[in-house]
């Protein structure tokens, strides 16, 4: 905790990321914690093998902290779990989807010598590829180029029909089965399904994320939580949130119609979010 905040870790298994400021302070004290950590567990951290990525230090401070500290020092990003974290979000989709995008298009070449009926095939998406897809789409919500989701679409559709004519057209596939269809995946619905995801994380309560937080603290008095529920013509001019949370947004604008009432004014329109609209409240 620092003071009343709560600060979480990044630990899975024996992978942790850890987020520090004024690393001159911070590095020599987390190496006594991992010091007091190895003499308590019996674990040594490899520390050449640890990854650090530097965020606006100067380069006099990096050099100085690179010869102090044996860490494994990258200048443009660090690996966690299987996900490049950037310095820049520009770079996340060079460095995480364009991979991937590769990785489907092998794996679809391997799976093709495998004999399976189209519906097998269906099924080995799902199964095998679509967790793989939804992880990239829930870990980096960032917004994507209209092409690429296409493009992973359209490998999906020729895979399931090995190349050939669809004998059955793809929004029927792609329907519920309790509506006749057979829940083929569709890689853009699911993309925006993992954005509102993690839109909704803001209505967590009593304790929301932390990254809420900051990515409120953007949007000045107005309450992320509240403005959601306005139209976008409503909605007061934001012109300092991140442009993560202005994906979240508009996302989250394309859905409005299917998700809630057609009034003008959602009945789910906290207080708080009509005083927005008119002061007299």
């Amino acid at each position: 905790m620092v003071g009343p905040t709560t600060y979480k870790i990044g630990l899975f298994a024996d992978d942790i990321l850890l987020t520090i400021t004024e690393p001159t302070e911070s590095l020599p004290r987390l190496g006594e914690i991992l010091t007091e950590y190895s003499e308590v567990s019996y674990h040594k951290i490899n520390l050449p093998k640890s990854q650090a990525l530097s965020i606006n230090v100067p380069n006099s401070t990096r050099k100085s902290l690179m010869q102090h500290f044996q860490f494994e020092w990258r200048e443009d990003y660090l690996q966690y779990l299987g996900v490049k974290i950037s310095k820049s979000p520009d770079q996340l989709f060079d460095l995480n989807y364009k991979p991937f995008l590769a990785h489907v298009r092998q794996l679809l070449f391997k799976w093709k010598r495998t004999s399976l009926s189209w519906m097998g095939r269906m099924a080995a998406i799902k199964m095998s590829l679509l967790p793989k897809l939804l992880y990239y789409f829930r870990t980096i919500p960032i917004r994507l180029p209209k092409s690429y989701i296409e493009e992973v679409q359209s490998l999906l559709n020729r895979y399931v029909w090995n190349g050939n004519r669809p004998r059955v057209p793809t929004r029927l596939l792609n329907l519920p089965v309790r509506r006749g269809g057979l829940a083929m995946p569709n890689v853009h619905l699911y993309h925006r399904a993992a954005v509102l995801a993690s839109l909704a994380e803001y209505f967590h309560s009593p304790r929301p994320p932390q990254w809420t937080a900051i990515e409120q603290s953007f949007a000045k008095q107005y309450l992320i939580t509240n403005v959601i529920w306005l139209t976008r013509r409503q909605r007061p001019p934001l012109p300092e949130l991140l442009p993560l949370t202005r994906w979240y947004l508009h996302a989250w604008d394309l859905s409005r119609a299917l998700l809630i009432n057609t009034t003008s004014l959602s009945l789910a329109t906290p207080y708080r979010g009509i005083k927005a609209l008119d002061s007299r409240f």
